[in-house]
């Protein structure tokens, strides 16, 4: 009796994810001529500080912009994002869980607006394949970011040295958008600001380096955010 010939196993082969392929954003319309502006700079500029009221949608632009990068940009794979891990005078104690988890509640202003751009499934799904990667800058120092677009934002409440720090992680084929609101730095008084005006001063005049001012005007969150600012500003 012949023996039966083994079947050999079927070998499934995984498909290799295609970010760009995969990527579906949602388009926007520009609220003022500012955010069209802001935009373009980011785009024609490898590092582009966003400074201005709250309500002037600078994170949201920051966002939008780097994911229409990863998507049209083929020397774009990856997100990196960054924020100051500092809170509104209000201590919370001891955060529990891994680093991540720890990050997450600082991150979640960000991650709102991947959400609003190409829903939670999505995201989640960029998130688990590493092209967004939310870092910290207590491990930052050591880390090279090469093609990608870093999100840093907040970062009136970083000082100095985590901004020259971070800025110094970028690699070949890499962007950064920076954003800020100097009215609202949440830093002990005594702790220099990223945002001061003798720091931005620095990078005023670089080549390939744009420092894009948003005004009351350009608050767009709602009419109530826009009197409140300037009810503080005066």
């Amino acid at each position: 009796m012949a023996k039966k010939k083994m079947e050999k196993p079927t070998v499934i082969e995984e498909t290799a994810f295609d970010v760009k392929q995969f990527l579906n954003i949602k388009e926007i319309e520009y609220r003022t001529k500012s955010q069209k502006f802001a935009v373009k700079n980011i785009n024609e500029h490898l590092i582009t500080f966003l400074v201005g009221p709250a309500g002037c949608a600078k994170t949201f632009l920051g966002v939008y912009t780097a994911l229409k990068l990863l998507k049209e940009d083929k020397k774009v794979e990856r997100i990196i994002i960054a924020r100051p891990a500092v809170t509104t005078e209000e201590e919370l104690g001891f955060l529990p869980g891994d680093l991540h988890e720890k990050l997450l509640p600082f991150m979640l202003p960000v991650y709102d607006q991947f959400v609003k751009l190409i829903g939670v499934e999505d995201f989640k799904i960029l998130k688990e394949k590493n092209i967004i990667e939310s870092v910290s800058f207590a491990h930052m120092r050591g880390r090279n970011f090469y093609n990608c677009v870093v999100i840093l934002d907040e970062m009136q409440n970083a000082t100095p040295q985590q901004m020259k720090l971070v800025l110094t992680r970028l690699g070949s084929n890499c962007k950064a958008i920076v954003t800020m609101d100097p009215s609202q730095c949440d830093l002990p008084d005594k702790v220099f600001s990223a945002s001061d005006p003798e720091e931005l001063e620095r990078f005023e005049g670089i080549e390939k380096i744009k420092i894009f001012d948003f005004s009351d005007d350009d608050i767009v969150r709602s009419e109530i955010v826009k009197l409140v600012v300037k009810a503080y500003d005066g």
